[in-house]
């Protein structure tokens, strides 16, 4: 049997044991988050602005600045640089039209012309070249993926091989 001291002593030291724990897992945590940093370029301004997913690109350089979000048009721009590899991406929230109707969304790249199509582990890409508003002329190959409610485009500065557009579209990441 406990005499009175063992019983009192039981029930002050309690409080103290979990006070200790938990004061020792709130610093556990906050070492974690100091030490292991998110590596998610997307500015904070950015990822509050926007209402669709925001992807980037891993292993490429953003420039902070090259960040541009148009409220009024809701698009999202910025530029991711590798070597001498420029790539411009251009992110918007998908079309209603497009959200769930796969089929729609086929019969819209299909209207494109698609050169080629890929998939990813993000979803099917699919690669066309644009044109010039003035004078028809080609503008270069883009590639473009509806993914997360996200509707990209990506155009390199340069023609890419197979194996580097692969390459870029499994490379991107989504932000937060």
């Amino acid at each position: 049997m406990k005499t009175n001291w063992q019983v009192r002593h039981l029930v002050r030291k309690r409080p103290l044991q979990i006070i200790t724990t938990t004061v020792f897992i709130v610093i556990i945590i906050i070492l974690w988050w100091l030490f292991h940093p998110v590596n998610d370029p997307v500015p904070i301004t950015i990822r509050h602005e926007v209402s669709f997913s925001v992807l980037y690109p891993t292993g490429y350089t953003i420039n902070p600045s090259s960040w541009q979000y148009s409220s009024s048009q809701q698009t999202l721009n910025f530029i991711a640089q590798k070597a001498n590899l420029s790539v411009t991406f251009t992110e918007q929230q998908v079309p209603l039209a497009y959200l769930n109707d796969t089929a729609a969304y086929d019969r819209f790249i299909g209207s494109l012309k698609p050169s080629a199509t890929f998939n990813t582990s993000l979803g099917s890409v699919s690669l066309t070249t644009f044109v010039f508003a003035g004078d028809f002329q080609p503008d270069g190959t883009t590639g473009i993926l509806n993914t997360n409610g996200t509707l990209l485009f990506a155009h390199p500065s340069g023609d890419l091989t197979a194996g580097q557009w692969l390459s870029l579209f499994n490379s991107l990441k989504v932000s937060g």
